[in-house]
């Protein structure tokens, strides 16, 4: 009786899940859908914060100075990097007058390396908007004029957008597409911009696009200065304080190769993934126990709902792959491993959080 109250709950838990993805396979809140009905008669600061990335960059300059929207400046901070960054961009620098490289200052107390460094770059910004971009992110020509539309369309403070995330590696199929999977089955996008409650927060910050006068109004870096997951709390102070925020998701625009190996996308995501969870232990392996547990036991204990409950998780990365431009052949090939490794994850993140540093990009951030 116990068993079956049990596999109750996490047959309706994946049935609001089915009807999140199906809501925003449906609802489409990509960033491709803005039209140019607006002006986007606007300078733009690009802000890119650096740390060894002479590997990426060139692909993200590239595609940033070849857009036919050209009003704007690039604005780079070296954030002590031990490789070729500097160099890069100083190179980059001959070739169009519109970048600009800064160095970074020493991390200060109680400041994360990131949000230490976005808020350098905003101080120095001259721009009406402030674009902040990871270094491993590619535009395709339009994101910027679209981005540009739809925070002027929707009066935002803040556009977020997640990438399309370029996969190539078995290891990189098997971690990244978790990120949507959980995004995209837990959240309606539009729920960001809807609803006033700030915990409708989703937000990626290696897009994330703000009016600069309210930016430098709230210095939004500088009120999360220790916040692993800045995006997110980010976008909750917007809402908090009455302003508006959207995330988009960026397909065809934005895109990103996150990690490259197996092993990368477990140690990125494991840096983050309970702070996802508002750093709620008991509230994430509750999760894990009715997304993949009971489902596991489930099997052995009635081939029909075993059957009925798969086939419903199916339809439900059918929605979510759809809708972020990924493989529904492979994330469903995928699936029993990725919540294997999506289990390896949470036990990582719950250990480092707990008992051990986290270091990320040489520094330890908690």
């Amino acid at each position: 009786m116990v068993l079956e109250i049990l596999f109750g709950i996490s047959f309706s838990f994946l049935v609001v899940r089915l009807c999140v993805a199906t809501y925003n396979l449906v609802s489409r809140p990509q960033l491709h859908a803005y039209h140019f009905d607006h002006s986007t008669d606007t300078k733009v600061s690009i802000l890119i914060p650096a740390r060894n990335e002479e590997l990426n960059l060139p692909i993200l300059l590239e595609s940033i100075i070849t857009q036919t929207f050209s009003d704007f400046e690039i604005v780079i901070l070296d954030d002590f990097s031990t490789d070729k960054t500097a160099d890069l961009v100083l190179e980059y620098q001959q070739k169009d007058a519109r970048i600009r490289l800064l160095k970074g200052e020493e991390l200060p107390q109680n400041w994360l390396g990131k949000n230490w460094a976005c808020h350098q770059l905003a101080l120095q910004a001259k721009g009406e908007i402030l674009l902040f971009l990871d270094a491993d992110v590619k535009l395709e020509d339009g994101a910027i004029r679209k981005a540009i539309i739809a925070l002027k369309h929707d009066n935002l403070t803040l556009l977020s957008v997640f990438p399309e995330q370029e996969m190539h590696s078995l290891g990189e199929k098997a971690t990244v597409p978790i990120m949507h999977y959980l995004l995209l089955s837990m959240l309606p996008l539009d729920f960001i911009y809807m609803l006033k409650p700030p915990s409708m927060a989703a937000a990626n910050g290696q897009f994330m696009m703000f009016d600069a006068a309210k930016y430098k109004q709230h210095l939004f870096h500088q009120q999360c200065k220790s916040e692993i997951v800045e995006d997110i709390r980010i976008m909750q102070m917007v809402k908090e304080i009455g302003l508006k925020g959207r995330t988009l998701l960026g397909n065809d625009l934005v895109k990103c190769r996150m990690y490259r190996s197996l092993s990368e996308g477990i140690a990125g995501f494991s840096k983050n993934l309970l702070a996802g969870f508002g750093n709620n232990r008991v509230g994430m392996f509750i999760y894990l126990i009715v997304t993949i547990f009971l489902p596991i036991i489930m099997n052995y204990y009635s081939f029909i709902y075993a059957l009925v409950y798969f086939t419903i998780v199916l339809l439900m990365r059918f929605c979510i792959s759809v809708s972020s431009n990924q493989s529904v052949l492979w994330n469903s090939i995928l699936h029993p491993f990725q919540m294997a490794i999506l289990l390896k994850i949470a036990f990582r993140s719950a250990n480092k959080s707990g008992t051990k540093q986290i270091e990320w990009k040489g520094r330890i951030i908690r």
